[in-house]
């Protein structure tokens, strides 16, 4: 991999070698490690086009808007992470609580019922592969629906 430290030499390397996703990513780590939210999502965009089907770039990018408070967007990456990777746990999670959070601020969508969905594929997911789990992670869910 790339040796650099900063920024504006991976900036620099990215404009000879544009189509490097692992320097992007390198240059997404960097930006989350300062904060930089909005240039780390940038920087993401750029990836997810060059590797469309994977579902690791659309549940990363879906947690940056969530932590941008973007919440119907982050929804929309996490849910393309779903369909991409039905398995993705962390996915799952990310588009319950989005679909939740963005409920809050949009009353008349349909965020209850993709909250619900995503809840009961968590129950499934956790009941075929974590079972132990499973009465924690229920109860967990369930708090979050009735708030």
């Amino acid at each position: 991999m790339l040796d650099t430290t900063t920024p504006a030499e991976l900036n620099k390397y990215l404009a000879v070698f544009i189509t490097d996703y692992e320097a992007w990513m390198e240059l997404v780590d960097l930006y989350l490690e300062e904060g930089k939210l909005e240039l780390a999502s940038f920087c993401l965009e750029d990836v997810i086009l060059s590797h469309p089907h994977d579902d690791k770039f659309f549940t990363l990018h879906g947690e940056i808007m969530y932590a941008h408070q973007k919440y119907k967007t982050a929804r929309q990456l996490f849910s393309k992470a779903c369909e991409s990777n039905p398995d993705n746990t962390r996915a799952h999670y990310g588009l319950f609580l989005s679909a939740a959070r963005h409920a809050n601020e949009d009353k008349g969508s349909d965020n209850y019922e993709v909250g619900i969905f995503a809840r009961d594929k968590l129950v499934q997911l956790y009941g075929e592969k974590n079972a132990m789990l499973l009465p924690y992670v229920n109860e967990m869910l369930n708090d979050w629906i009735t708030e």
